[in-house]
């Protein structure tokens, strides 16, 4: 059985450490990747909501100007 020397021992463990890095180097990036789908999926959502809330919005004032309108209308 062959024993590993001290420079063999030695590239083992800087080979072993860059693996490591790069295993957190793509632990990032995909956790990255996922922050900015959600990031884009909020914005999204956002975007409806505001544009709901617009339509919310035009739709009671449009009655309330109707209203407005048939309550003259009863007293002419």
């Amino acid at each position: 059985m062959k024993l590993l020397g001290e420079s063999e021992i030695e590239e083992a463990l800087q080979r072993m450490d860059q693996l490591t890095q790069e295993a957190v180097q793509i632990g990032v990036a995909e956790t990255l990747a996922a922050v900015h789908g959600l990031s884009d999926n909020m914005r999204v959502i956002m975007g409806m909501i505001l544009l709901e809330t617009g339509i919310t919005c035009a739709i009671h004032s449009i009655q309330q100007d109707l209203g407005m309108i048939f309550a003259r209308s009863r007293y002419h």
